[in-house]
């Protein structure tokens, strides 16, 4: 990764409560298209899984979801439901109440259990019906979790998205706020040269 230790910094900061064990931050991170954000993401949490692994307290799990093509909180809950079950054992995208949906993710997310990051790229797809980004984060305080520890990391390159979302949601999510600028002429130069090298 080129011309983004400052953000790497940040991001390793904002993730330093897993390390020690305790509830994930929960992070946003927002720039536009091609300024790294979801390389950045993956780079980060490979190496934190790797570096978890030396500490016996610590179960980190990392589920990552595109939201690109889902457009609600109910679509989400059902693609992270299904991701986490094993084949022939999904639930069908339609029928049933969205709070059904959101305790069905909660009872597979138990299952696995220790400290989970859940990473929702392009979570602006979502528009406004953003409930699951309020109740994600919530899940433990508000008793749909026992043991696990749970942290959402939102990914979007819509700035305004931030502002549509509810204020309660606001407060949770962005918990950590992360912004990737965008590349000025000598990173990009500084890019090319490791890349033809």
């Amino acid at each position: 990764i080129e011309e983004r230790d400052e953000e790497i910094e940040e991001y390793m900061d904002a993730l330093q409560p897993v390390v020690d064990g305790w509830e994930p931050n929960n992070i946003f991170l927002y720039g536009n298209t091609g300024v790294g954000k979801t390389a950045v993401t993956d780079f980060i949490l490979d190496r934190l899984q790797e570096d978890v692994g030396d500490y016996e307290d610590v179960d980190l799990s990392v589920i990552s979801l595109n939201c690109k093509t889902l457009n609600s909180s109910y679509q989400v809950a059902v693609e992270l439901v299904n991701k986490l079950r094993p084949p022939g054992g999904e639930i069908s995208s339609t029928g049933y109440p969205q709070q059904t949906v959101f305790n069905k993710l909660y009872s597979e997310l138990e299952e696995i259990g220790g400290t989970i990051i859940v990473v929702l790229d392009e979570v602006d797809s979502i528009g406004e019906r953003d409930a699951l980004l309020y109740e994600l984060p919530r899940a433990r305080a508000n008793g749909n979790l026992e043991s696990t520890k749970i942290g959402v990391i939102g990914i979007s390159n819509d700035f305004k998205f931030r502002d549509r979302l509810d204020p309660r949601v606001q407060d949770t999510l962005c918990e950590r706020e992360l912004q990737f600028p965008p590349y000025d002429a000598p990173e990009l130069e500084n890019i090319l040269r490791s890349r033809a090298d």
